[in-house]
């Protein structure tokens, strides 16, 4: 059975201040709210990147996606989506082509980070130095090998 997401609203997406991993959601305009965990991948993909295009070198994540229920817990299992590229510092873009977008509209950092991260991702970033993206992101991924 083939996985599908073909999605798009608001993210929130919530980065460790080593950019190691994040934690977010993707509220959508169908009403569909997703989970998001991505981590840093530590293999570079295997494509033709033009590093002249980047302000700086790009990073790597490999990012889970489920479908959540009204209470927040996952109604799907996850997709995994490899080799998204990460570039712009803090107020970042993720991206691959034709499968994942994200570009960071408001940044927040600091004390209201903080609250923002105690409120919505309080088990995983609790105590931890944080900044929080928000910003519109699409999604069209389709797994054919489930």
């Amino acid at each position: 059975m083939a996985a599908h997401i073909k999605d798009e609203g608001t993210a929130f997406l919530c980065f460790l201040e080593s950019n190691s991993s994040f934690q977010g959601a993707l509220t959508c305009k169908s009403g569909d709210v997703y989970s998001l965990a991505g981590s840093k991948s530590h293999v570079l993909p295997n494509h033709n990147f033009h590093e002249c295009c980047f302000d700086g070198t790009p990073q790597f994540y490999s990012i889970e996606i489920a479908l959540t229920d009204d209470f927040g817990k996952m109604s799907s299992e996850p997709v995994r989506i490899e080799n998204v590229m990460r570039i712009g510092g803090d107020n970042c873009s993720l991206h691959l082509e034709d499968v994942f977008e994200f570009n960071t509209d408001k940044l927040i950092v600091g004390k209201q980070a903080s609250e923002y991260v105690t409120k919505y991702f309080p088990k995983k970033f609790a105590n931890k130095e944080c900044y929080v993206c928000i910003g519109e992101m699409s999604v069209n991924f389709v797994d054919c090998q489930l």
